[in-house]
């Protein structure tokens, strides 16, 4: 049996917001309109996966998204609900900075 390797674009970026640790984001677009994001802050990490985006990159689609639609993407409605949205809200803003084209 012999083992494949598919090679995929891999995006990361660290992320310095007020009252956070650094965020690590890792964005994945397997193909246009599919990928998974995984971020992860202090010792916590998130991933959600999106086969479906339409004709956009996995960043384009973060930012179409409301912060809430996204959260809840990263997995049921948890105690740390409040510092998701605040970790997902400072890549957001931190993605508008670099003005991802659309």
């Amino acid at each position: 049996m012999s083992d494949v390797i598919d090679k995929m674009p891999v995006r990361c970026m660290r992320i310095h917001a007020p009252r956070l640790d650094p965020v690590v984001v890792v964005w994945i677009n397997e193909e246009l309109g599919k990928g998974r994001v995984i971020v992860q802050c202090y010792d916590q990490a998130w991933t959600a996966y999106w086969g479906a985006m339409g004709n956009c990159t996995l960043e384009q689609f973060f930012l179409a998204c409301d912060v809430d639609y996204l959260t809840g993407r990263f997995g049921p409605k948890r105690k740390d609900e409040s510092y998701l949205e605040r970790i997902v809200t400072a890549i957001r803003e931190a993605l508008k900075s670099q003005q991802v084209p659309e």
